[in-house]
């Protein structure tokens, strides 16, 4: 990690908090995807062992027909696979066969035949219900979520935005269907039995977060105030109209509350996209709320000049690593980096040029370095390394190759002067009785100094210094 990239390497913990909540929702999903698909075989059984409890729930109500329960597993298997985007071409199967079975569904409702209710296994169990005055059929309701599904799937990644409209239509059918049952609407929810609306329910949530990565519905997942505003907005909408219109039959025993029952299904959509619209501008502000921050961040922590870490970020990384070194026993090494004879270059070239060098000499030793080590602009023309996981000899090397790097690096400036730049290097390898980052540093400057002192353009460790002070 050598140099901040437009600030993405710190800063945006918001975001980060932000992707993290929308994994966790992900990897719920999927656990709810393999129940929903346990509870959906179970269903089917009710259809092989002949128990009509398991696909309608409600005496005399309406039941979950077979091609639904088929329809749905297949939607569910196709998610969960979609997720794991390693057999897009089977899921997009599956989705394909949910919008055959929801299209043709939805031409037998429309012509009153029967087509495709005639190829299931058990189409009698159908036709002995409608005989005894039964709804036993895939309803409207559930025939257009299965298309507005499918589709929804299908074209998510050649046009996300229109995909998701459509999505968005599912939450709207199902929460209607709900709300028909709420208030005892039959002509809301139709031939759609309770059982599938509980099970539609949390496959459109499922098909919702593929587009959890966008502004409407990202800032539901942000651990922010905008976050909780938006989350707050969302239960509102949903619970307030429900409430209040149950209030309403409630208080004026009103016999006939299908208006009232279209008229929250309504309220209820325009309030969820009002607060959707609303998150998704909050999201905006905070958005660029966020990238001023990493910009500040960005400033504050790294050198103008040469875009790599400055001395604040090296006290605070270094004191890190000496406290990692302390609980792993992993060897960590200090570097200090000094340009040899920079004074002289700003004085016969300028202050400008000189400036030129040092971007050159930082690309030179990021070049050098292992991804794993650290290294920022100590002050003028020193640069300081911070090595993880090297030992004297690993140290050693490494230095010299820096010193190598830096010595065949040839910089011409403006009047075609070459310029041939050389540095001394100090180091120092961590130890128990260097209990503070700051040590380590005062034992590479003075190593560095030696290095200077003996001629310049040479690696001198800390430990060959205190061998010669010793003798």
């Amino acid at each position: 990690m050598n140099k901040l990239d437009n600030g993405e390497v710190i800063g945006g913990l918001d975001s980060n908090i932000c992707l993290g909540n929308i994994r966790i929702a992900h990897s719920v999903c999927s656990y709810i995807g393999y129940l929903l698909l346990i509870i959906l075989l179970v269903i089917y059984s009710g259809y092989l062992f002949d128990i009509e409890d398991l696909y309608r729930p409600v005496k005399n109500g309406p039941a979950t027909h077979e091609l639904t329960i088929i329809a749905m597993f297949l939607l569910v298997s196709g998610i969960l696979l979609d997720k794991i985007n390693r057999t897009p071409n089977i899921a997009r199967i599956l989705f394909s066969s949910v919008g055959i079975i929801g299209s043709l569904s939805l031409v037998e409702i429309l012509l009153n035949i029967n087509i495709i209710s005639l190829l299931t296994p058990f189409h009698e169990v159908t036709e002995l219900a409608i005989a005894k005055g039964l709804s036993h059929a895939v309803g409207a309701n559930t025939a257009l979520s299965f298309v507005a599904l499918s589709l929804a799937h299908l074209l998510r990644h050649k046009y996300p935005l229109f995909s998701f409209f459509i999505c968005s239509v599912v939450p709207l059918i199902v929460f209607g269907s709900l709300v028909g049952y709420v208030y005892e609407q039959k002509q809301i929810y139709g031939a759609m039995s309770l059982m599938t609306v509980s099970l539609m329910l949390p496959i459109s949530i499922m098909s919702a977060l593929y587009w959890s990565h966008y502004s409407f519905l990202k800032s539901l997942f942000l651990s922010s105030k905008i976050g909780n505003i938006s989350r707050v907005h969302a239960l509102l909408a949903i619970v307030l109209p429900i409430f209040l219109g149950s209030m309403i039959i409630y208080v004026s025993q009103i016999n006939h509350a299908y208006p009232f029952a279209l008229y929250t299904t309504i309220i209820t959509w325009g309030l969820s996209f009002v607060c959707f619209y609303v998150s998704r501008e909050h999201e905006k502000l905070d958005s660029v709320r966020r990238g001023y921050e990493r910009k500040i961040l960005k400033m504050s922590v790294t050198d103008q000049l040469t875009g790599c870490y400055n001395r604040f970020m090296a006290n605070s990384m270094g004191d890190l690593s000496i406290e990692q070194a302390k609980r792993s026993l992993v060897p960590i090494a200090v570097l200090m980096i000094d340009i040899d004879d920079f004074k002289v270059i700003n004085d016969r070239h300028g202050h400008s040029e000189g400036d030129e060098v040092l971007k050159v000499i930082t690309k030179s030793i990021g070049d050098s370095l292992r991804k794993s080590d650290v290294f920022f602009r100590w002050g003028g023309e020193e640069f300081l390394v911070i090595l993880n996981d090297c030992s004297e000899i690993s140290t050693n090397v490494l230095a010299e190759k820096i010193l190598h790097t830096i010595e065949n690096t040839h910089y011409v400036t403006k009047s075609m002067v070459t310029l041939n730049i050389t540095a001394s290097i100090g180091y120092v390898v961590y130890s128990p009785e260097m209990s503070e980052f700051s040590t380590m540093v005062n034992y590479a400057d003075k190593a560095m100094y030696r290095a200077k002192q003996s001629g310049k353009n040479k690696v001198i460790s800390y430990s060959d210094l205190q061998e010669t002070i010793s003798m």
